[in-house]
């Protein structure tokens, strides 16, 4: 920010303008959004707008620590110190709350995703890159407690980001696609820890690991599997 307001009308007014630029980001994307239609959305002059902003990147920069502290509240649940040798709830399980409240939080906060799927086909937009770092980092979180393999946290954290900013856009409209981000998750971490040295501590995936069930060419884990992806958890 160009300038943190020090009194409750201009903290007032900044509160304002992110929240018309969250509204003019979900509704018209990043790009074509303008200072101008933001500034009229909160009510305000273009030049309070540039007043505390230097441009539309520098907003997108403060609503992204606004997500950034809402992301970390999300991950709590998804996060076990009690269980660092991987007692307790498997990662999968873990996994499985956490996605259900990134996409209530997607639908109360419809910026988020919009911003998140930037570059999501193609060269990571800069804008959206901040976004997916803030989204990365408690991905990172959650691995980190059933992992201490910071390489591997590492390459995980960001596959499954790159999964989220991709289908999240299409979960949050759609409760239909929710148990298919879900699945996209599960599968590549059954993949990899399968498939690869990155081993869980304390078999993360017991069950998820049997074989899979073909209907209509789509792959479904057997009924007794642990998770339930099209279930939503609490």
């Amino acid at each position: 920010m160009r300038k943190i307001p020090s009194q409750a009308r201009g903290r007032d007014r900044v509160d304002r303008i992110l929240l018309a630029a969250a509204e003019e980001f979900a509704a018209k994307g990043f790009d074509a959004t303008t200072t101008s239609a933001i500034a009229a959305r909160a009510g305000t002059s273009i030049g309070s707008v540039y007043q505390f902003f230097e441009d539309k990147s520098s907003i997108v920069d403060a609503l992204v620590e606004r997500y950034r502290a809402d992301l970390s509240e999300i991950a709590v649940g998804g996060v076990h110190p009690d269980h660092p040798t991987g007692e307790g709830p498997d990662l999968a399980e873990a996994l499985d709350p956490v996605v259900d409240r990134l996409v209530a939080y997607g639908r109360a906060n419809q910026a988020f995703p919009t911003l998140l799927s930037l570059g999501s086909n193609g060269a990571l937009h800069p804008t959206g890159g901040g976004v997916r770092h803030a989204l990365q980092d408690v991905v990172s979180r959650i691995l980190s407690a059933k992992n201490d393999d910071p390489v591997a946290v590492e390459r995980m954290s960001g596959v499954l980001t790159a999964i989220v900013a991709g289908l999240l856009p299409s979960a949050v409209g759609s409760d239909d696609l929710v148990p298919h981000l879900k699945a996209a998750m599960v599968g590549y971490l059954v993949q990899v820890t399968s498939s690869t040295q990155d081993r869980w501590p304390g078999s993360a995936f017991p069950t998820a690991t049997r074989p899979a069930e073909h209907h209509g060419g789509l792959t479904s884990r057997p009924r007794e599997a642990r998770l339930d992806l099209g279930s939503t958890r609490e």
